[in-house]
């Protein structure tokens, strides 16, 4: 089974920014963002783990975070690309 990562994509990149409470621990550009992601799938991929990225789309993540009363903040992230990953995998 695969391990599920946050993926963003460049045209929602500040937005996510500007939603998430941790926003602080997301490298301020998605250029950076990109390079540190790419460069941790590849390290994973090295290490025999299974990356599978999952698209956070920030509109969806938001209600998501209201449906189950979560913060937006990394954790919540954690379980929004469990909950889709599962979802996908499933179909």
């Amino acid at each position: 089974m695969a391990d599920f990562v946050a993926w963003f994509r460049r045209e929602d990149y500040e937005r996510i920014r500007e939603i998430m409470e941790d926003s602080d621990r997301l490298p301020p550009s998605f250029d950076e963002w990109e390079l540190l992601a790419k460069s941790r799938v590849a390290k994973a991929k090295r290490d025999g783990i299974i990356i599978k990225p999952i698209m956070v789309e920030p509109d969806t993540f938001v209600a998501f975070c209201k449906a189950r009363k979560l913060r937006p903040n990394g954790e919540a992230r954690s379980k929004f690309v469990v909950d889709r990953g599962v979802a996908e995998s499933t179909h």
